[in-house]
């Protein structure tokens, strides 16, 4: 007999399926395009799409499972803006010396975002516990820094930082090159596959270490290995996209309301609805430059700004009913 589970699960990738649809019909012109490099675009930002909210949204799930918090992100812990300072420090470098080779991006980004988580996971713990609001607090002012030092990069490079810019506010790019976006699925569903592998450990580690320990999970490697797979993720993510927010937050907690708590379906849920929710926000900043009512807009809305209109108030919610939660 299939499970409740097993059913929303399929019907999470029928809806997925539903949006890329979607997508591929919106654009610049509404339809199905008759130019094959038109269709060409816009499975690009399919692609991207997807590989975004897929690594985002997994990372969430692990970050929530490592720090024991469901209020953990990507972007609210800062992960996401310490791999855009690594972009952007790579990208001032480039243009004040000889050109960087193109996998210093990655790299540089990857190592600002593990520096970023490790951070915060240094500068929660407080006798050998993280506390959550600590820890929370902690992240946002990484974040903050990392963002204010991101913005002075900005200001170094001058009148070329316009793409810079338009980079930190999100955005699927439709001319991103296929091998990053290879890449980028690659990373985001091996870090899927892992994750699920390591499902019931996880599972395990979501109870206090004595418990985990005594059901034969080894939480020093397995912490060690989700610090560095969320890290590669988020890196991953923001470098298709920019540092897009909250998706990482809305698709853990919407998958434990659909699917439960247990990782293996937990990591598949979260994966098919942040692909599915970055599908409709990338659709949806497509289709407002239609809408009669709208001024003629300066290019298209960056997504950053419609997922974290989305997201900031999710999470002011999240936050107080935690916060009575914590309070005796």
């Amino acid at each position: 007999m299939i499970s409740r589970s097993a059913n929303r699960l399929a019907l999470l990738a029928l809806i997925l399926v539903g949006l890329a649809l979607l997508r591929l019909t919106v654009g610049h012109q509404l339809g199905w395009p008759a130019e094959r490099i038109v269709r060409e675009l816009r499975l690009a930002s399919v692609v991207g799409a997807i590989v975004v909210g897929v690594c985002l949204s997994v990372s969430g799930v692990m970050l929530q499972s490592l720090l024991r918090n469901a209020l953990a992100s990507p972007y609210i812990l800062g992960l996401a803006a310490g791999a855009a300072l690594g972009v952007g420090t790579v990208q001032l470098l480039g243009r004040t010396s000889d050109p960087v080779p193109w996998l210093t991006q990655p790299v540089a980004a990857v190592a600002g975002s593990l520096l970023a988580l490790l951070l915060v996971y240094r500068l929660s713990r407080r006798d050998g516990m993280i506390e959550p609001m600590t820890m929370l607090l902690v992240g946002v002012m990484i974040s903050v820094i990392a963002s204010a030092l991101l913005m002075l990069v900005q200001f170094m490079m001058g009148p070329s930082a316009d793409q810079l810019l338009r980079w930190m506010m999100g955005r699927i790019a439709p001319e991103t090159p296929w091998s990053l976006l290879a890449t980028g699925l690659i990373v985001g569903l091996g870090g899927l596959a892992l994750g699920m592998r390591w499902a019931p450990a996880l599972d395990a580690a979501t109870l206090s270490d004595d418990e985990a320990i005594s059901v034969g999970v080894h939480l020093g490697s397995l912490r060690l290995w989700i610090f560095v797979i969320a890290g590669t993720l988020t890196a991953m993510s923001v470098l298709l996209a920019g540092p897009i927010g909250f998706i990482g937050l809305i698709a853990p907690h919407a998958a434990r309301l659909l699917v439960g708590p247990k990782h293996a379906g937990l990591l598949l849920g979260a994966a098919l609805i942040g692909a599915a929710l970055l599908l409709a926000a990338d659709s949806a900043v497509q289709i407002i430059p239609h809408l009669p009512w709208i001024p003629q807009p300066r290019g298209l809305l960056p997504i950053g700004i419609l997922t974290s209109a989305i997201g900031g108030p999710m999470f002011i919610y999240l936050l107080r009913r935690r916060h009575r939660e914590w309070m005796p």
